[in-house]
């Protein structure tokens, strides 16, 4: 299949050959009777093993030894190693190349170049994540780009000068997706303590429906203003109604750390275009929030627009002679946005499958 694409932020993982959007996960990992289970199976049975689940490992990735030991694996490199490995067996490409996130330093991606060579895979490129899916140009505008992890987002201002170039970033830890999807499900259980007198938080089976059926829930919320919520427990159905607005404003309270930061970065009398990461999307109020901005246009970014950007031949030419570069610069390769014209989408085209791996 040639070249696998893989970003590998750790709130979706994700994988793109030949245009096609081959898996999308989360970095969890999970070890209930011993034996390690990664990705959406890990999540799914998070809160029912609390003590057995790790999802820093990506984030975190070192060869110092965790807290205790998850299966056979004694460090994040090991639970990076394993999952890593089954991704790629899961494929039937020829080499994979990485779209680097921004919390990684330069340790982190020597361990990564170490653990794929122990695996035997071919590595035809590295590149920065963010300047991997800023393929268009907006002219007349700064550009700023908002991702986030599973622990922590980030605000990346852009140059735009013929070539993609991150020239600051401004972190903010503890303010990522896990941290939005805590504040979500504290919502959807609130709504249940309300109108049905049952708590799901109290009970590690209905508190892990509420975590499977977040984006399900999101998804009716963005349809309709309102939706309404089922858990079962103990053969019983409860039922909750779920409201838009309400939880707009919840996600916009945790989400305020973010906003200042960007209202304070924003140049005064400039137009601005702000790229929005895909695991940032889903949540009520955000886009909206960025739209109220002064002379500002978004532009949602695709589900595996790093990874697919991954694939430029451009990033495959910075690995010579066994040597690695992380290309930090990209040419634009997609036509330039003008003023008022939304990309559809931001990132070109990316044919999705019916199932996600």
């Amino acid at each position: 299949m040639g070249i696998l694409g893989l970003d590998l932020n750790d709130a979706a993982l994700t994988g793109v050959a030949d245009g096609e959007l081959l898996f999308r996960e989360p970095g969890y990992a999970l070890a209930p009777d011993g034996t390690l289970v990664f990705g959406l199976a890990a999540r799914k049975q998070a809160r029912r093993f609390p003590r057995r689940v790790q999802n820093r490992y990506w984030h975190d990735l070192t060869d110092e030894p965790l807290p205790a030991a998850l299966g056979d694996a004694h460090s994040p490199a090991d639970l990076v190693h394993e999952h890593l490995a089954q991704l790629w067996s899961r494929q039937s490409c020829d080499a994979v190349a990485f779209a680097i996130p921004w919390y990684w330093n330069a340790q982190q991606l020597g361990l990564l170049l170490g653990i794929a060579q122990e695996l035997g895979i071919e590595v035809a490129g590295l590149v920065d994540a963010t300047v991997a899916a800023t393929r268009r140009e907006y002219p007349g505008r700064e550009l700023f780009v908002l991702e986030a992890s599973l622990h922590e987002s980030v605000i990346s201002e852009v140059g735009q000068h013929e070539l993609a170039e991150v020239r600051s970033r401004h972190s903010l830890s503890g303010l990522g997706i896990d941290a939005l999807e805590r504040e979500c499900v504290a919502y959807f259980a609130q709504c249940f303590v309300q109108s049905a007198r049952f708590d799901p938080l109290h009970d590690a089976a209905s508190e892990q429906q509420l975590h499977d059926q977040i984006y399900d829930w999101l998804d009716a919320l963005v349809r309709d203003s309102r939706c309404t919520a089922t858990v079962v427990h103990r053969g019983t159905e409860f039922h909750a109604p779920l409201q838009r607005d309400r939880l707009a404003d919840r996600l916009d309270q945790a989400l305020q750390p973010l906003l200042q930061r960007l209202r304070a970065l924003l140049p005064v009398g400039r137009r601005t275009a702000i790229q929005v990461g895909a695991t940032l999307e889903p949540f009520p109020g955000l886009i909206d929030s960025l739209l109220a901005l002064p002379e500002t246009e978004v532009f949602v970014l695709e589900a595996g627009a790093a990874a697919s950007s991954a694939c430029r031949d451009v990033v495959r030419s910075s690995v010579a002679d066994g040597g690695f570069r992380l290309l930090t610069r990209l040419p634009f390769d997609l036509p330039p946005v003008p003023v008022g014209e939304p990309a559809s989408p931001a990132s070109g085209n990316i044919t999705v499958p019916t199932h996600l791996v």
